[in-house]
């Protein structure tokens, strides 16, 4: 019983604890009894519980004058013995947190040990002991960085603020401040770098500037967006070392990549990861090497590249799993979703989305909350779920942020997406023109290419295909290339074109733009009277909605329809099938009422329809 009580508390139990507390042979009897198990770890030998609910029973009934006893003796003999095992510095710390022990260092390197683990609970426990027994500003700052963490943002920026007061030198001011931008300023969507400015003013040390300089990076892209970024991180890239070039080369290739440079974007990311895992000094209040990786990923889903950005982001997010990091998994689960916009699988991405949001409300991140509800809602919009998109909308209205810049194009894309999916063309059109013309006012060049296109896909191609070209010219990949061949494709009826590009985004793993090619080009077959080819671009598509989860977008839906219909009839038609009347038909495109019911009975005419009620039949999905 007692080496079962030992290997409770000390689990798992090294050979040189089991040798100095414990007899070797009872531990070999125990494991013929199917009690423990022991494995080998490397050259390491691990002595475990064969099962855990035996573990917690066994640690349950054993006294806590015991306990504080095996507690103490486990320490003692892991620091004696010196095994050095990676976690060591862990074990002991929880060790002498239930021996009672107040060693601040113990505590405070176990503390920081946890955080790097991830067990931010556990982090923040040892911490505040260490900050109880003494351990100073280094426990304070630790324990009020963690609470943040784990989404207690405004109790930890009370506890910063505090600590701030109290900050001694260019290091601790520069800590505390950095620490407050992170937990008070980033994830809140706010404009002010006063906290980081005022550090500015007063430190004296170049490498303690540049760190504040390269988080004031985050401001820029928030308020200014990617060009003004790219500029402002030049200088730092050029002459940075450490933290502070690795924090300037994760915001830098987020901007990079919405400029549309995505192989310096890459190169970034690759740069940045190595200059973080080579931190040793202050890591625990560095931002986490997986960041590098939503960078990438983030490059590669612009480029086209989305096989390898699915790995990428599988890869990471089956690490988080791992790791048990909740901030990581919600990351990746989001970027997972973000792909949607162009390859479907609609109905996972919406899911993903959801989770993803759960999980950064939880962390009390709104500016990650507010993009992931944007992703979610052009899923549900790309699946024809208008209803949930509005709803999504509506509850990231409610969050009442400012705009951020470093998304904000991508949520205007959302709520096209969504307008389109209620049957509103025109307003959607808005919506994407307005994104398009923000873009270009930021410099995001990924963005408005995005926007440009969907405009072309949405009836508008004549109007945007030059500009789309010359957007696209300045952007590495694949991917903005064919966004604008389809455009010109559409605003010239060419058929042939359209059907190879409907391969060049498949082979991409673009689905969903894969699969409207392939309806545009039977669309376009149709109106050059090529009805045996017409047909077999429409099974392709078909069998490319089925691969992207089934997206409902307008260019997939009634292909005979846009076949004989204007754009002018078509858009008063999806808007009389969504149950608007005749003047609000008026209203809303600037027509008569006579002009609406003149056009109405054309499409009447050219569809074989006898009414309004049937056209619901022809335009809107079943279900």
């Amino acid at each position: 019983r007692a080496l079962l009580e030992l290997v409770a508390h000390g689990e798992p139990l090294g050979h040189a604890e089991l040798v100095e507390l414990a007899d070797p042979a009872v531990a070999e009897a125990l494991e013929r009894r199917g009690l423990l198990v022991s494995q080998l770890d490397g050259r390491r030998l691990r002595i475990l519980f064969a099962h855990p609910l035996e573990r917690d029973v066994v640690r349950a009934r054993t006294p806590a004058v015991r306990a504080r006893t095996i507690a103490t003796s486990l320490a003692d003999t892991v620091e004696r013995t010196g095994a050095a095992r990676q976690g060591d510095a862990l074990r002991i710390a929880t060790w002498r947190l239930l021996a009672g022990v107040g060693d601040p260092r113990a505590l405070l390197d176990g503390a920081a040990m946890a955080r790097r683990g991830h067990d931010l609970a556990m982090a923040e426990k040892l911490a505040r002991a260490a900050a109880e027994a003494g351990g100073g500003f280094e426990a304070e700052l630790l324990a009020a960085h963690v609470a943040g963490l784990q989404g207690r943002r405004r109790e930890a920026g009370d506890e910063l603020a505090r600590l701030g007061g109290r900050a001694r030198g260019d290091a601790e001011a520069a800590r505390v401040a950095m620490a407050r931008f992170d937990t008070s300023v980033v994830w809140a969507g706010g404009d002010d770098a006063g906290v980081l400015q005022a550090a500015l003013d007063d430190v004296e040390d170049p490498t303690w500037g540049q760190r504040l300089l390269a988080r004031r990076l985050a401001v820029v892209l928030t308020t200014e967006g990617p060009a003004a970024t790219v500029a402002a991180a030049r200088p730092l890239l050029s002459c940075a070392e450490g933290d502070a070039l690795a924090f300037a080369c994760l915001v830098a290739a987020y901007a990079l990549a919405r400029t549309g440079g995505l192989d310096e974007s890459m190169a970034l990311s690759e740069r940045g990861a190595a200059v973080r895992e080579e931190i040793q000094d202050d890591s625990v209040l560095a931002w986490a090497p997986w960041w590098h990786s939503v960078t990438e990923c983030s490059a590669l889903v612009a480029a086209g590249r989305f096989e390898e950005a699915t790995k990428v982001a599988g890869d990471s997010h089956h690490q988080a799993l791992v790791d048990r990091s909740d901030e990581a998994q919600a990351m990746f689960a989001g970027l997972d979703a973000a792909a949607a916009a162009d390859r479907g699988h609609v109905r996972r991405a919406a899911q993903r989305a959801r989770e993803a949001a759960a999980v950064q409300q939880k962390l009390d991140r709104p500016v990650l909350v507010r993009h992931d509800m944007a992703v979610g809602a052009q899923a549900h919009a790309l699946a024809g779920e208008a209803d949930a998109a509005v709803d999504l909308l509506d509850q990231l209205d409610a969050l009442g942020l400012p705009p951020v810049l470093a998304d904000e194009v991508d949520v205007l894309q959302a709520r096209g997406w969504t307008a389109a999916a209620g049957g509103d063309l025109p307003a959607a059109h808005d919506h994407l023109e307005q994104a398009a013309d923000e873009a270009c006012r930021i410099g995001d060049a990924v963005g408005e290419a995005a926007a440009l296109h969907a405009l072309a896909r949405l009836g508008r191609p004549r109007q945007v295909h030059e500009r789309l070209a010359s957007v696209a010219a300045r952007i590495d990949g694949e991917l903005a290339p064919a966004r604008a061949a389809h455009a010109e494709a559409l605003a010239v009826g060419d058929a042939r074109t359209l059907g190879h590009l409907a391969d060049t985004f498949d082979e991409m793993g673009a689905h969903l733009l894969a699969a409207e090619a392939a309806a545009d080009a039977a669309v376009a077959l149709r109106r050059e009277g090529e009805l045996r080819e017409a047909a077999a671009a429409e099974r392709r598509a078909g069998e490319l909605v089925g691969r992207a989860e089934d997206p409902v977008t307008p260019a997939l839906q009634a292909v005979e329809t846009r076949a004989v219909l204007t754009l002018a009839e078509r858009d008063t038609a999806v808007l009389a099938a969504s149950g608007r009347s005749n003047k609000e038909i008026a209203e809303q495109l600037h027509l008569s009422t006579r002009t609406v019911e003149n056009r109405l009975q054309r499409v009447y005419d050219k569809l074989g329809v006898s009414g309004r009620a049937q056209l619901a039949d022809v335009f809107v999905p079943e279900g």
